[in-house]
């Protein structure tokens, strides 16, 4: 067995091959988790999370009661072993972040691989509205019901490394969802870099890409990873130009979080705080 500390408590784990259960000694105690599902995860979610002004909000607590209860632990062992359930959930550090090429296989980890695609600017849109409902008067959109739209509309193939077909994603452990999920968020709603929030807080560069963008007929993220020298031609090329607009201000900070992109932040949540 490994030491690992986790929330500053100390365990003895053994984290068996993919889809084994994790085994784990504490104190004078001998406990075994079985392997977390994604059909686990997204039914523990949906009775643990919740959304509360704008910021999403796990029940730790209640979440942690769901897989403690899956392993068939006693409840007087539940307090101690409350933050080991909840990194076990996680996928107990080993979540992959491939990034999604296309037309390539993804390596998810655990001896699974997919395909996918991104959701084009209209096909965002159409979701986003499909997926608004009203609390109180207030729109809302269930963060749940959006990963699951992004899960289905996302992936085009799911292998084993035999080569067979996967059909059913809740039989998948968690850590291989997160994996997948991590590549369609990179595809199809991806958050801020340093990039673009260097080019949200200087209106100058902001205009300047703008610019390029406007002569070339580019992208801005083509004008970005075009060489430096070749931008720097054009500009000189382009000649002076005039003073960006007095409208132009400081944007605020943006959220990475997969609920709060451009499109949402109108719909539902606003400005909220920044798998």
């Amino acid at each position: 067995m490994n030491d690992v500390e986790i929330d500053g408590r100390p365990y003895a784990v053994a984290l068996g091959e993919g889809g084994q259960p994790l085994r784990a000694r504490v104190d004078d105690g001998e406990f075994e988790f079985p392997a977390w599902t994604w059909g686990d995860h997204r039914d523990a979610l949906r009775r643990h999370l919740d959304v509360v002004d704008g910021q999403l909000v796990l029940d730790e607590a209640g979440y942690a009661r769901r897989v403690l209860a899956r392993a068939e632990v006693a409840d007087e062992h539940h307090a101690r072993l409350v933050p080991l359930a909840l990194w076990w959930a996680a996928g107990a550090g080993s979540v992959v972040s491939p990034r999604p090429v296309p037309n390539e296989w993804l390596d998810l980890g655990r001896g699974v691989r997919a395909k996918v695609r991104a959701w084009s600017f209209r096909e965002r849109m159409v979701v986003l509205r499909e997926c608004l409902e009203y609390r109180a008067e207030e729109p809302f959109i269930d963060p749940l019901v959006l990963v699951e739209r992004l899960l289905s509309d996302g992936v085009l193939a799911l292998e084993d490394d035999g080569e067979e077909r996967i059909d059913d994603l809740d039989g998948l452990d968690a850590v291989v969802v997160h994996a997948l999920l991590a590549a369609l968020t990179e595809y199809s709603m991806p958050g801020a870099n340093a990039v673009d929030d260097a080019l949200l807080d200087d209106p100058v560069l902001a205009s300047q890409v703008l610019r390029v963008c406007r002569a070339m007929g580019w992208t801005p993220s083509r004008v970005l990873e075009a060489p430096a020298g070749e931008i720097d031609a054009l500009v000189a090329l382009l000649g002076p130009q005039e003073a960006p607009a007095r409208t132009l201000r400081r944007a605020p900070a943006r959220s990475r979080r997969l609920h709060d992109q451009p499109d949402a932040m109108v719909l539902v949540f606003g400005e909220s705080g920044g798998p």
